[in-house]
């Protein structure tokens, strides 16, 4: 059986009805379904993101795309059905346009963060039926952020993240969860913050197969932000922050070396940050 990356497509009605008020973080992607599931070879990937998302109580908007570069080796058994390395960098290029207290609009274009990632995957079950892969991966953000009149794409810091994946497939059953990321965010050069620690838990998405190319599901996902280390710049700590996600999925495989991912977001529940909606679109393909 063909390994696929697939997609997933989570929908909301509300979506993109209130573009005046909009605001969005740069680098921000959720799970998506087939994402820690690994390639049928090595050799040389592209990965683009396409996004636009916004926060229902500060008027701004931000659309963004994301390069990543991926090149998948063999692993420590030399047997790519059993393990595999992935190594990549991922850039985001974005535009942002909000508005102050005084309604007065500043916008920015440029990069932001650029991020290095290796990530190791093993296949612990493959029976023909059933595919179980397990992998982890480290993240490290380099302070490359574009900043323009207070308004920044990004944040001008190192970061270092530690991730844990796993790629379920049982047919006609497909799941992609991330039970935890630990993430550290150094100081900010531009805002002289610092975020501290910061979590993503059970992040991912669930996929029902409908053919051999698509599939139907739900995103989910929680974030944790400035737990403990935090600094606002003049010794004291920042409120911590929660955000929580989901939204109706789908997916798309046209074969198991290229797929379309898209994916709605909705925050449902969140805590010092704004609420907002998202959509983002992943097109992958394995040269």
């Amino acid at each position: 059986m063909k390994i696929w990356l697939v997609a997933t497509f989570a929908f909301c009605c509300i979506l993109l009805m209130q573009i005046g008020t909009a605001s969005a973080q740069v680098g921000f992607n959720p799970e998506y379904l087939g994402n820690a599931n690994a390639p049928s070879r090595t050799g040389f990937a592209l990965k683009t993101f396409q996004s636009y998302y916004y926060q229902n109580s500060i008027t701004a908007s931000d659309v963004e795309t994301d390069f990543e570069t991926q090149y998948y080796t063999k692993a420590f058994t030399g047997d790519i059905k059993k393990d595999m390395f992935q190594w990549a960098l991922h850039l985001p290029v974005g535009y942002r346009y909000q508005k102050d207290a005084n309604n007065v609009g500043r916008s920015v274009t440029g990069i932001g963060n650029l991020n290095a990632i290796i990530e190791y995957y093993y296949n612990i079950i493959d029976d023909g039926e059933t595919k179980f892969w397990f992998d982890n991966g480290l993240v490290v953000g380099f302070p490359t952020a574009t900043q323009n009149n207070g308004v920044q794409l990004g944040g001008d810091n190192y970061s270092i993240t530690w991730f844990q994946e796993n790629f379920v497939y049982h047919k006609p059953f497909m799941l992609t969860i991330n039970p935890i990321s630990v993430t550290w965010s150094f100081r900010d050069d531009n805002t002289n913050q610092m975020a501290g620690l910061g979590l993503s838990l059970m992040s991912g998405s669930a996929g029902y197969e409908i053919n051999e190319k698509v599939y139907l599901g739900i995103d989910f996902g929680l974030t944790l932000g400035n737990i403990i280390g935090s600094d606002d710049g003049n010794g004291n700590s920042l409120p911590r922050s929660l955000r929580a996600y989901t939204g109706p999925a789908a997916l798309i495989a046209f074969n198991s070396d290229t797929s379309l991912q898209i994916c709605t977001v909705v925050d449902f529940v969140t805590r010092q940050v704004s609420r907002g909606q998202g959509i983002f679109l992943v097109l992958w393909h394995h040269f």
